[in-house]
């Protein structure tokens, strides 16, 4: 009898270990994810639409008519994208979405840390900017800002940003 209980409580001892050391497992997994994001996202970019000014749109009488058309608020706006985190942005695909549903796409490559990208795109007519891009592990990002216009010219709205559903447009979390 005296065999079995102290039996039962090496068992009970045992699996007790064991419980515990499968919380601090799980635990040590939690924390090496933890990590693992975080460096991830130090090195996270972000990128924004800029408006141009009148020095960047060159010269010539197309650059002229861009720069008039946009200062007297003409529902034209022409930007450019100017990677404002922390990291690299690569696969980047851009488009405006215009109000009558016309949609101008480009794909740019890949934009460094506090790099602008050439002038893109011109809308005509409220709408929707947005662009698509990676960082360097891979995970989807998205940005975008609505354009609307008054007497003042183009405004570009607020920048959101979200990471896309992998192989989506869809945000799955907003920053």
């Amino acid at each position: 009898m005296e065999t079995n209980v102290i039996l039962a409580l090496t068992l009970a001892g045992v699996l007790w270990y064991a419980w515990e050391a499968r919380k601090q497992a799980k635990a040590s997994t939690e924390i090496a994810r933890e990590t693992r994001l975080s460096r991830q996202d130090e090195l996270r970019p972000v990128l924004d639409f800029r408006k141009l000014v009148p020095e960047e749109f060159g010269t010539g009488q197309a650059a002229m008519a861009r720069h008039l058309a946009q200062m007297w608020g003409d529902n034209h706006v022409s930007c450019r994208l100017k990677n404002v985190g922390a990291g690299p942005a690569v696969n980047i695909s851009s488009r405006a979405l215009q109000r009558d549903g016309t949609e101008i796409k480009a794909d740019m490559g890949t934009l460094g840390v506090g790099e602008s990208s050439v002038p893109w795109p011109l809308v005509v007519g409220e709408g929707l900017l947005q662009v698509h891009y990676e960082d360097v592990y891979g995970r989807r990002f998205l940005s975008r800002r609505a354009v609307t216009f008054g007497s003042e010219g183009p405004d570009l709205g607020a920048l959101e940003v979200s990471e896309a559903l992998p192989g989506t447009g869809q945000r799955a979390i907003d920053r």
